[in-house]
């Protein structure tokens, strides 16, 4: 049987899950852009934030906290970081555009006199 903390525990873990769910479901239907993290780069980035807390701020945050956090950062600040990779990648690509004729075009034999 099941003590009455686990039970709470269990019921909190759902409601987060669904909590989040429900922001992500948000932000897609208001059009915003939504910024995922992989698994791994969450649970890393999850973790920083808890260290910064604890090391900067000498407070112990937990997963949700660092979760709410996280996900306000992405929202606010993600689709700045995007379009900043997106104009990188442009210019990069425009760069070597702009090369092509140098790199791939050897130069045609004049004609004979």
């Amino acid at each position: 049987m099941e003590t009455v903390g686990a039970a709470l525990a269990e019921a909190d873990r759902r409601h987060t899950r669904g909590t989040l769910k429900a922001l992500r479901l948000r932000f897609i239907q208001l059009g915003k852009m939504v910024v995922e993290l992989d698994k791994d780069a969450k649970a890393r980035a999850l973790k920083a934030i808890q260290k910064h807390f604890e090391e900067r701020r000498d407070e112990e945050i937990g997963n949700l906290e660092a979760q709410f956090l996280l996900d306000l950062l992405l929202e606010q600040v993600g689709p700045a970081i995007y379009n900043r990779a997106i104009r990188d990648a442009q210019a990069l690509m425009q760069d070597k555009l702009v090369d092509l004729d140098g790199e791939l075009f050897e130069p045609e034999p004049s004609e004979p006199r």
